[in-house]
């Protein structure tokens, strides 16, 4: 597992209501590789054709560990869904767990003795996923997602807007979403399934096989509000002599060819 670049913590809605909470993400392969063995240990099918938040609901929570403990007097629980079945062995896995999520390895701040001290943070990729909380509050909203875990009433999904914030990891209390926010993921689900079909009408991905080329994301998106012009978030594998970033089309089929904006400069030609 790898912990993101971002801020890990809990969702809160209107009036401070606890929602769930995000594990952030960093630009590398155990992010980009999407969440396919997790959302199968959690028995969930985002390919599914429900529409609506529901096609990331939970039906499976025997993978799901939680436990609490004292570091310092400071209070402390980690939920996480490597599979433990015994409190004991869930004890003797602590520090194994802890040692997964760095803040807790190299912030001074960790070693404070109050109670308290609230703090979070996580790590996670496409099979498993760690939160790690400190503080009798933090705890005990931990605590309440355990729950609703436990009552399958937990959505697991990837999101984000755009590559400066690579796709979140999110974990959300179902029974709390609203009418409107339901619709609103379901224009979006909409959305992208035009988008799969424009991108695979393009034949791109088979091009580049055809030429050898391989990559850790090859990703569409809309590139426009009209959502009438696509571009591609390309992270390649030999990084050494081919770039990553946005490319259109044209550019992606360059690269098959050993052209364009892809090859780096001292490889071209």
């Amino acid at each position: 597992m790898r912990q993101g670049n971002g801020k890990d913590g809990f969702l809160f809605g209107d009036n401070n209501e606890l929602q769930g909470f995000q594990l952030t993400a960093d630009f590398c392969a155990e992010h980009e590789w999407g969440i396919k063995n997790l959302n199968s240990k959690l028995g969930v099918d985002p390919y599914s054709n429900v529409l609506g938040v529901d096609r990331y609901l939970i039906s499976k929570t025997d993978s799901i560990s939680f436990m609490t403990f004292k570091k310092n007097k400071v209070p402390m629980a980690i939920l996480t869904s490597k599979t433990f079945y015994d409190s004991d062995v869930i004890k003797d896995k602590q520090k194994e767990l802890m040692s997964m999520v760095a803040p807790y390895r190299y912030d001074p701040s960790y070693h404070t003795k109050d109670p308290d001290f609230q703090t979070c943070a996580g790590a996670w990729d496409e099979r498993d996923f760690l939160f790690l909380v400190s503080g009798k509050e933090n705890v005990e909203r931990l605590f309440k997602i355990h729950q609703a875990f436990h009552n399958k009433d937990i959505t697991v999904s990837i999101g984000g807007v755009g590559v400066f914030s690579n796709g979140c990891l999110f974990f959300c209390i179902r029974s709390l979403f609203s009418k409107e926010e339901n619709n609103k993921l379901i224009a979006r689900q909409k959305s992208q399934a035009k988008l799969e079909k424009a991108s695979d009408a393009t034949g791109i991905e088979e091009i580049l096989k055809a030429s050898n080329k391989k990559w850790f994301c090859l990703k569409p998106e809309w590139k426009d509000e009209e959502e009438t012009e696509i571009h591609w978030w390309l992270n390649p594998q030999e990084q050494h002599i081919y770039n990553f970033g946005w490319f259109n089309l044209e550019q992606l089929k360059e690269w098959a060819s050993n052209k364009g904006p892809i090859m780096k400069t001292e490889s071209k030609g």
